[in-house]
């Protein structure tokens, strides 16, 4: 038993996580790219820059699989198996790194064993790793290939076989093809190498030989892009089959505007990484990573400043990245924090003479901290009761009359999740949902064309005007603002004026942005009605009829900044609804929708008029 512990101790936490894992995975799609991520996978589509080919083929090949569950659990559950695996590797990884530590007591391997075992569970119950165990997206795989790439690493240096050389840079340039922050790690890597081979010519050569093995390997699943977009998938983000197209795809240019935005936003993703590192940790963990940075520096130098610059570098990135959903930019420090954990623990075990006494305290140390995160993180990890975006999303479409249009950016709520639905559950897949911040590039217009061949009818001179101004802007040169935007206007104008024979709809963030900016101008006659969670478009002055909110809306316990988006645009959009219904003098109907309101959010503050006139 003892020397099956010593061989295959990995699994142990491998084993723990895995079965907790099992009680936060979500049901169905979650918030931002749940649902374009699952659906590119069922699809076998072109995904979000970078694209992430790898986490598509993987996807895609997982989901043939005939497993007795919806293909969206099915995806999510392939997320919780690339999150668990990747402890195992994990493990192995802090245990080349802990033999290397100066002390008596890592004579006893019972001692560095439990050591292991306890940091690797302190990370994988940290709030944003545990997350990526929930849900279907691209950070699982991240952190399954940065694992085995840091174990292959730590090996190549302390090992004199080029052999892990040659695997590093073979697993570096997969891990490229799945997300591209894993260049986070080249500092660290090129300070092992030089420290290993020095300054010399054959270091030189050897280092350009891994440099066009790491090309070749992520080059070669790259092309699956142009590939896969050559044969015009439904879900074909950026139709990378030019090269300038593929190029833009492939380095995220698109989003290079948020990157060393300001000082200010870096400031602001500081504090807030620092801020939460208690929330990720907890308050007992944080002291041994404290003790850890210090004891590591002491013992040893060369292990410090590789984990250093892991953390360094990790940090420096990831708060220059101007979004709102930065936690999983951050996953690499937090790895490099737990290898200075594991190096606190041991130091506290230093202080205790006694053998017995030690490994008491590992004991302890082993069952308390991570049990201790495990209940502090627990609630705001948890999916497994999360339906809100299905429901949300369903309750949309279902409610629409058939080959009805929708106009909205809500990609994290609605157009996202969206994908999902129509595309690998083919629901409602009649109505064509149209995201308004995508038709400033030029490849969704030969998407939405491919999905709806008539949705530009009557628009062909100003789509044309609007991709010829956009031309420019998209290769980096000269454009016309003023232009780009007079004609993206008139699109967005045209798109409802051409479309009379079908129901359009607008998002309600419409009503307080776009329309009252000017950028979206109804065409003159028109006015909004609202219908059921979206506003109809319509010239039509008499009373129209709204399906009733019957609707089904399943609140989960871990509520978020994005499940109460949901609950609070749902309740104002029935608000609306209800007030529509009074001028009319239904005030059955009114009645209905305010008692919807009341069961979906009972501290929603309804409107005075509405109440007095259905009291």
């Amino acid at each position: 038993m003892k020397r099956f512990i010593e061989n295959y101790f990995a699994l142990i936490p491998f084993s723990i996580l895995f079965i907790i894992y099992n009680f936060t995975i979500a049901p169905s799609v979650i918030q931002i790219d749940s649902g374009e991520l699952a659906a590119v996978q069922y699809t076998l589509g072109i995904a979000h820059p970078t694209g992430y080919p790898l986490f598509t083929i993987l996807g895609y090949l997982f989901l043939q699989l005939p497993l007795f569950a919806s293909k969206i659990f099915q995806a999510n559950f392939l997320a919780l198996l690339f999150t668990s695996v990747s402890t195992v590797f994990l493990s192995k990884f802090l245990n080349e790194i802990l033999l290397q530590y100066k002390g008596k007591v890592l004579e006893n391997n019972f001692i560095r064993i439990i050591a292991i075992i306890t940091s690797v569970l302190v990370l994988g119950l940290s709030a944003t790793f545990w997350f990526q165990s929930t849900s279907v997206e691209v950070y699982s795989l991240h952190l399954l290939l940065i694992s085995i790439s840091l174990f292959v690493l730590i090996k190549a240096f302390l090992r004199n076989e080029n052999k892990y050389w040659y695997l590093f840079a073979y697993l570096f340039g997969l891990s490229l093809t799945n997300h591209m922050t894993s260049i986070l790690i080249i500092p660290s890597a090129v300070f092992l190498y030089f420290r290993k081979f020095g300054f010399k010519k054959e270091a030189l050569i050897f280092g350009i030989k891994l440099s066009i093995i790491t090309i070749l390997s992520a080059g070669i699943v790259y092309l699956f892009l142009p590939i896969r977009a050559l044969q015009s998938p439904e879900l074909n983000w950026g139709n990378p089959i030019k090269f300038e197209n593929f190029w833009r795809h492939f380095t995220g240019a698109q989003y290079q505007v948020w990157i060393f935005s300001s000082f200010d936003s870096s400031k602001k993703q500081l504090t807030y990484f620092i801020n939460n590192i208690p929330n990720e940790f907890y308050y007992p963990s944080i002291l041994f990573i404290i003790t850890g940075i210090f004891s590591l520096f002491k013992k040893n130098k060369i292990i410090f400043i590789f984990t250093f610059l892991l953390l360094l570098v990790t940090i420096f990135y990831s708060i220059n990245y101007d979004i709102v959903d930065i936690d999983s930019y951050f996953l690499l420090a937090y790895i490099s924090l737990v290898v200075f954990f594991a190096f606190g623990l041991l130091t506290a075990v230093e202080f205790i003479k006694s053998l017995k006494y030690q490994k008491s305290f590992l004991i302890l140390a082993f069952i308390i901290i991570p049990l201790s995160q495990a209940l502090n993180n627990f609630k705001n990890v948890n999916q497994s009761d999360n339906y809100i975006f299905e429901d949300y999303t369903k309750a949309n479409l279902s409610t629409l009359p058939n080959n009805s249009i929708i106009f909205s950016y809500q990609w994290d709520y609605l157009i996202s999740p969206s994908y999902y639905f129509q595309f690998a559950e083919n629901f409602r897949k009649d109505i064509t949902i149209i995201d308004k911040e995508l038709l400033r590039r030029s490849w969704y217009y030969e998407q939405l064309k491919s999905l709806d061949d008539n949705i530009f009818d009557g628009l062909e001179h100003e789509v044309k005007s609007f991709l010829n101004a956009l031309e420019p802007f998209e290769r980096g040169g000269n454009f016309n603002p003023q232009i780009l935007e007079k004609y993206f206007r008139l699109i967005l104008t045209k798109l409802i004026s051409e479309n009379k024979d079908r129901s359009f709809f607008v998002g309600s963030e419409f009503l307080s942005n776009e329309l009252q900016s000017g950028e979206l101008t109804l065409p003159e006659g028109y006015f909004l009605v609202p219908y059921t969670l979206t506003f109809l478009v319509t010239n039509d002055k008499n009373y129209i009829e709204a399906p009733l909110p019957d609707f089904e809306l399943r609140i989960p316990d871990n509520l978020n900044k994005y499940s109460e988006f949901i609950i609070n645009n749902v309740c104002n959009m029935l608000q609306y609804r209800g007030l529509y219904e009074l001028q009319f003098g239904k005030t059955e109907r009114a009645k209905i929708y305010s008692e919807r309101i009341k069961e979906i959010s009972p501290n929603f503050l309804i409107n005075k008029n509405l109440l007095e006139a259905i009291n």
